[in-house]
């Protein structure tokens, strides 16, 4: 809608938060030139799904990386093993049952 009718179909409230983001994002990537900082800093991308996606799927992905940071703490050497292939295997495990899901939705189970 706002591409077609341009800035003034969105709402103001929007547009301020528009611009809160922008000047967010300018003074995230100035910090992150310091190396002291960057280390502070929260992941730009992650911010941005954060907006994006519901705020469950938010929850289920800070719970899941306070996991990992907890496990790389304990135990170092396995969590590098297998800290990304347990997470790949979760999000891999949602999506099938997702997909079944749907397929009992469709077939009216």
């Amino acid at each position: 809608e706002a591409l077609a009718q341009g800035l003034g179909s969105v709402p103001p409230s929007a547009r301020a938060a528009m611009a809160v983001a922008a000047i967010a994002g300018v003074a995230f990537g100035a910090l992150e030139a310091r190396r002291r900082a960057a280390r502070f800093l929260p992941s730009a991308a992650a911010l941005g799904l954060a907006f994006v996606i519901p705020a469950s799927v938010s929850l289920m992905i800070f719970a899941g990386a306070l996991l990992a940071w907890l496990f790389a703490a304990l135990r170092p050497a396995l969590a590098e093993r297998f800290t990304l292939a347990a997470a790949a295997g979760m999000i891999t495990g949602e999506s099938l049952v997702g997909v079944a899901a749907a397929i009992m939705g469709l077939a009216g189970a």
